[in-house]
């Protein structure tokens, strides 16, 4: 009788691995954004950013590639928000997403690619898309990214490429004043 019951656990585990296994490899082909979503709910770096990427390449979509760059930049991935984050503010129909998701997207997203850029070590090409791409000095903005970035990294280099390039900017509000100012005491030595 113990046999019996042993061996009747056994088969339903076996069966029980063997269709979940099956459930697996079902999602992952049909639905790879779904197992994206379930490993980025629990913390599984490297299988969200596999899986999103994965979702992306199925869909093709702009939405399914916002998601790879966000959960990218979530996990510090920056290789991939560097890869995948010029694709997407350089994709067709990036304007007319961008006002789906609200203001200051574009600026987080950009923001987040300057800063990985930087922390890849291009520093230049860093600061010139930060400063292409904002147009309004507001609290959240590419350039104030890439300050916060250069500060915690103590690159007084690179910050005083910043501060020449804050001065040359024609329009200065008080926000862009009163960090040139901050910067240029920060740089003194």
């Amino acid at each position: 009788m113990r046999k019996l019951i042993v061996k009747t656990v056994a088969f339903s585990l076996g069966v029980l691995i063997a269709l979940v296994s099956l459930f697996y490899l079902v999602l992952m082909t049909a639905s790879p954004s779904t197992l994206g979503d379930f490993h980025f709910r629990t913390g599984s770096e490297k299988l969200a950013i596999k899986y999103s990427e994965k979702a992306y390449e199925k869909s093709n979509d702009i939405g399914d590639l916002a998601v790879l760059v966000e959960r990218s930049i979530v996990f510090k991935e920056h290789a991939s928000v560097k890869k995948y984050g010029f694709e997407l503010i350089n994709a067709k129909g990036y304007g007319e997403f961008v006002q789906t998701k609200g203001v200051g997207y574009n600026y987080y997203m950009v923001g987040s690619i300057a800063k990985s850029i930087y922390i890849l070590g291009e520093k230049n090409t860093a600061i010139d898309l930060a400063f292409n791409s904002t147009a309004d000095y507001t609290e959240l903005n590419p350039i104030r990214v890439l300050i916060s970035t250069m500060l915690e990294a103590e690159d007084k280099t690179a910050l005083s490429i910043v501060v020449t390039k804050l001065e040359a900017r024609e329009s200065k509000n008080q926000l862009c004043l009163n960090d040139i100012s901050y910067l240029r005491d920060y740089l003194i030595p």
